[in-house]
């Protein structure tokens, strides 16, 4: 059994050694995702089986040969060893060199991360990428309900036509202060306009389509009798005073959306910076882990060197061991000396078999410590994750409490709208909104 575990199982320990150094990974069956860490994996890949083949079959035929003769497979064995060694590490650095030329082509990159079970839990993090998206397209103001903008059009030429054909009535009946009507008209228009100018914007059609209805209003205002100008003027002040109710209303839900929109820009500013400090949290998080791995790379490059110094050791115990059996193979021509080297050779061996022994020992802590060292890694990955999980579902409580406070103010509003037709009495003179 142990001559198996020295002609199989150290090549393969060594081979797997080889290839966790220059690769970093463990797993030797599964390619990197990322195109620049591939060379080192098939270099690592190709050392290490290279490696092992020639140590077993050198180990395999060697122990079926004398000592002298397997000197002989030193030689063609190390020449072996280093074309394939030369070949494989030119191989790594043409493949190193058609990565860097090519361009990267980074759909099928994120493809492929898109794939990896680390990376599930945090595409479950796109709810606050998507939570800010809905945010900026709540605090578009051009993306209001087009009912508002035909409700606040409509009242606006309401308030005209009834400006115009008050004047137009006016004048009618009093020529003589033809003058003096004619500029109140036009200051109470230029001040109608005024006010109506931040609510909407007219377009040129409905500007060109203005002098049509003056047209026709002057019309229908000199075919009325001078009986019906009365009745007619207290139908138009009733309109305007409704005109003005309205657009008294819409400055107000205005004035409501402005603010709730300010309120909302500062809601996602601070949101921004709140993901700003995870974001530095998790690259300080990174940057700690990058550190552990390189210390964990400087103390396996220490496991790596005393492996070597012990293989050094193991050979020299060899030599030392075939040295006494030539010794004692010339000293059969004396029986004392045949007795004293072979006492010496018991000896030898006893001591070497003792240092291999010794050996087997500390592979075993070490590897002891190896699998330690993965468990805690592990831990930390669960721990991470679980802070991950919590996170979230922190967020998706935050954009829960938001759309519910959201709904509550839309309850509000309605209320309001539904009470100021009432609570209203008293017609005041239009004034522009107050900008805060």
């Amino acid at each position: 059994m142990t001559v198996i575990l020295l002609k199989y199982g150290l090549p393969a320990l060594l081979g797997y050694i080889l290839f966790i150094g220059i690769s970093g990974q463990f797993n030797p069956f599964r390619r990197p995702v990322t195109q620049t860490a591939r060379p080192s994996w098939f270099f690592g890949l190709w050392t290490g089986l290279t490696v092992a083949a020639v140590f077993t079959l050198g180990l395999h035929m060697a122990y079926s040969m004398s000592l002298e003769s397997a000197r002989s497979l030193v030689t063609p064995s190390a020449m072996i060893l280093g074309v394939t060694l030369i070949t494989g590490f030119t191989l790594s650095i043409l493949y190193r060199r058609s990565i860097s030329d090519s361009p990267l082509d980074t759909a099928t990159t994120v493809d492929a991360i898109a794939h990896e079970p680390a990376f599930d839990e945090a595409l479950d993090n796109a709810s606050d990428i998507v939570a800010l998206d809905d945010l900026d397209k709540t605090l578009a103001l051009s993306e209001l309900p087009s009912d508002c903008d035909e409700t606040i059009a409509e009242a606006t030429d309401l308030m005209d036509e009834d400006i115009h054909s008050e004047s137009l009535l006016e004048l009618n009946a009093h020529p003589e202060n033809a003058h003096s009507e004619s500029m109140t008209v036009e200051d109470s228009t230029a001040l109608t306009s005024e006010a109506t100018q931040d609510l909407t914007d007219q377009s040129t059609s409905e500007i060109l389509a203005e002098p049509v209805a003056e047209e026709s209003i002057e019309v229908t205002a000199e075919s009325i009798p001078d009986a019906n100008l009365t009745g007619a003027l207290d139908q138009e002040i009733q309109l305007r005073q409704q005109t003005e109710k309205h657009l008294r209303i819409t400055r107000k839900a205005l004035a409501v959306l402005e603010s709730e929109s300010r309120s909302y820009e500062m809601s996602k500013a601070d949101a921004l910076t709140h993901l700003e400090s995870e974001l530095e949290e998790r690259i300080r998080q990174t940057a700690k882990a990058e550190a552990r791995g390189n210390r964990e790379a400087a103390k396996r490059q220490s496991l790596e060197s005393d492996m070597l110094n012990a293989k050094q050791e193991l050979a020299e115990a060899k030599k030392a061991l075939r040295k006494n059996t030539a010794a004692r193979a010339k000293a059969l021509s004396t029986a004392d000396r045949a007795v004293t080297f072979a006492r010496q050779s018991i000896n030898a061996r006893s001591i070497a078999e003792k240092r291999v022994k010794e050996l087997e020992e500390s592979l075993k802590n070490r590897q002891a410590t190896i699998s330690s060292l993965i468990q805690s890694l592990e831990k930390e990955k669960g721990r991470t994750q679980i802070e991950l999980q919590s996170m979230a579902k922190q967020m998706l409580m935050e954009e829960k409490q938001l759309r519910a406070r959201r709904r509550l103010d839309e309850a509000a509003r309605r209320v309001e709208g539904k009470f100021t037709n009432r609570l209203v009495k008293k017609v005041a003179r239009s004034r522009p909104v107050a900008s805060d």
